[in-house]
């Protein structure tokens, strides 16, 4: 049986990208207040959660924030691999959690950024 390694490479990233969502869901506090207040259900929140990110997925699907990151700040001429898109994650979802179980609130943008930016120095390196 032939294993093909960037396939393996896409379902590690999906599994990590899953990963981030769960940190990034750990530690953003978006809808908690008006839970934690009474003002509206557990349920309720995932619902209107969960529409709001599929919408905003939907509409704004566009590429404009990774052209933003990718290009416009960072620069066209660098090539991207997968082990940097995998080195963003990994320390996206470690900074994130790490954050969430100490109880420090951290923002998930600044995390990505912060690592993008790391791998491209590393990179420059």
């Amino acid at each position: 049986m032939v294993v093909n390694l960037s396939l393996i490479l896409v379902i590690v990233l999906i599994i990590m990208a899953i990963g981030l969502a769960f940190s990034i869901g750990a530690n953003d506090e978006t809808l908690s207040a008006l839970v934690g207040a009474g003002v509206i259900k557990f349920k309720l929140a995932l619902l209107i959660g969960g529409i709001a990110i599929g919408g905003g997925m939907i509409l704004f699907s566009g590429g404009w924030v990774a052209k933003t990151v990718g290009s416009d700040i960072l620069g066209e001429g660098i090539q991207y691999t997968t082990y940097m898109l995998l080195t963003v994650l990994i320390s996206s979802i470690i900074w994130l959690v790490v954050g969430s179980f100490a109880g420090i609130p951290l923002s998930s943008t600044h995390s990505l950024i912060g690592s993008i930016f790391g791998v491209l120095i590393i990179y420059a390196i």
